[in-house]
């Protein structure tokens, strides 16, 4: 079992059950648990992560809603940093997804978009491949047919992280 934290990238916002990115990994029989809240931040979610302290398997993505609220590249990679510093001491087996770009075209997503940018290159940079899922490199350059908003994956854009998360990680 690997325990899904995150924002509504996590959740599927905007799509029904079964349809989600977590169901469609699901259903080629793994146990994905879908923990995933809407509109939360990465600072929410470690927080949910250490008061439910798993065990096992931990998924891990977010971001996207404190760039949305105009918090800082460095802050949110900060709080990635120690994420995996507290699952590494704590001996569970830690993976963190890349949140997928933003539309770099929208005059409201432009700031988000650069932001999502440099924290893909930070967690590259630092991160040991094997603990990633790279989201972010699957769906750039940014194109709107995976798209239901500026920022939500559709039905074909929850296919595709489903993909990409099989391809991915080693269930």
């Amino acid at each position: 079992m690997i325990a899904c934290y995150g924002d509504s990238l996590t959740y599927g916002f905007g799509l029904v059950e079964g349809r989600k990115w977590i169901d469609l990994v699901n259903k080629e029989g793994y146990d994905l648990k879908n923990y995933g809240i809407n509109g939360e931040t990465l600072l929410q979610i470690r927080q949910r992560v250490k008061k439910d302290a798993p065990q096992g398997r931990v998924f891990v993505m977010g971001g996207t809603n404190d760039f949305a609220m105009d918090l800082s590249v460095d802050l949110v990679f900060d709080v990635y940093q120690d994420l995996a510093s507290y699952f590494s001491q704590r001996g569970v087996d830690a993976l963190f997804g890349i949140p997928l770009p933003a539309d770099p075209e929208s005059y409201i997503q432009k700031s988000l978009a650069l932001k999502l940018e440099d924290l893909h290159e930070r967690i590259l940079k630092t991160f040991p491949r094997e603990e990633l899922v790279d989201f972010y490199g699957a769906f750039s350059p940014y194109d709107d047919k995976y798209f239901f908003d500026d920022v939500h994956p559709n039905k074909l854009g929850a296919e595709k992280m489903a993909e990409v998360f099989l391809k991915e990680v080693d269930l």
